[in-house]
């Protein structure tokens, strides 16, 4: 049953990080913002402080997100994002 249960979740992984493509994923920049700012800080990020580094936001100009693209709302959009998910980024720009 163990077993399983850990073939199972491996396999879920897998095909969970295989089918969903870069940057769709649910806050998946701001996880890897997270691992960005421990690798270059080598601290914890702060809640409500720490920002995230412009090459991210820049790469939301790149993600299959037509509608939010096609408005201008990108910065809105990821603050927005963070702001739903509790993540303690925000963008660099100085908007919270």
């Amino acid at each position: 049953m163990r077993r399983a249960l850990l073939i199972f979740g491996a396999v879920n992984a897998i095909l969970y990080a295989g089918l969903t493509p870069l940057w769709e994923g649910f806050d998946e920049a701001f996880h890897y913002g997270y691992v960005q700012h421990l690798w270059t800080a080598r601290t914890l990020p702060v809640q409500k402080e720490t920002c995230l580094s412009q090459e991210i936001v820049r790469s939301f100009r790149l993600a299959p997100a037509s509608y939010i693209a096609s408005d201008g709302e990108l910065n809105k959009a990821a603050i927005g994002l963070a702001k739903r998910s509790g993540v303690g980024f925000h963008v660099a720009n100085g908007a919270t």
